[in-house]
């Protein structure tokens, strides 16, 4: 049923590649290609002392509870911004596997074996839900976390206040725009457990920041975030 269902919306929606507009896929081999990975070689923070596996700097290890950080691409690569604007605004979901792919690669450079750890998907408020009709970062963490055999547990962190969307605001804006709006909802889940909070775009790390603060302090031991994209 699901590969008639399938086939029926490929009918109505065919697919074309965001870079060549090749028919059938949204990103062919050749384009997939053409994609320049970052390399987490630098504190992934301050983006100035050199680190590995995107751990941070001593200095910046003050300044936040995220423990290692790491994006597969630069936003400014514009096949990357087509993929991020097509899962997130046209709504076009089967994106979120790709993205989950390419986040796997980079977990296999930066990563450990800890199959205990939880992966958890930024959350959106229920009114930026109901909109937009689903969770992009909820998609990419479920396809993450399947394949590379990690539970899923959006459950445990929400969005307690509505937020202007961050592409509209300054830094500083966009540090007080996320100022305290998560919040814990399942400490038990996350007792002693390496939280891998994943996200599509990371631009500031503001949002990624203040949901690592919150997801210590509701009794997780470490955070590893991973993002498709940095902005």
């Amino acid at each position: 049923m699901k590969k008639i269902l399938d086939q029926f919306v490929n009918l109505l929606f065919p697919k074309f590649c965001l870079g060549c507009k090749r028919e059938g896929v949204w990103l062919c081999d050749e384009c997939r290609k053409t994609l320049k990975p970052l390399h987490p070689e630098m504190c992934p923070w301050c983006h100035h002392i050199p680190t590995v596996c995107g751990f941070l700097c001593q200095e910046c290890k003050a300044k936040t509870k995220i423990s290692q950080m790491a994006a597969a691409f630069d936003y400014k690569q514009e096949l990357v911004e087509k993929i991020v604007i097509h899962l997130k605004y046209a709504s076009v979901k089967d994106i979120a596997e790709l993205m989950a792919e390419e986040i796997s690669s980079l977990w296999k450079k930066i990563g450990n074996k800890d199959k205990t750890s939880l992966v958890v998907p930024i959350p959106l408020h229920s009114h930026r839900l109901r909109e937009r009709g689903f969770n992009q970062a909820e998609y990419i963490a479920r396809a993450f976390a399947k394949s590379n055999e990690f539970l899923c547990a959006p459950h445990v962190l929400a969005r307690t206040k509505p937020t202007r969307p961050q592409v509209e605001l300054s830094r500083e804006e966009r540090l007080k725009n996320v100022e305290d709006v998560f919040a814990v909802r399942d400490a038990a889940a996350l007792k002693a457990k390496t939280i891998i909070l994943v996200d599509d775009v990371c631009t500031t790390g503001a949002t990624v920041q203040e949901a690592a603060e919150a997801l210590i302090n509701g009794g997780a031991q470490r955070v590893i975030v991973l993002t498709f994209a940095r902005g």
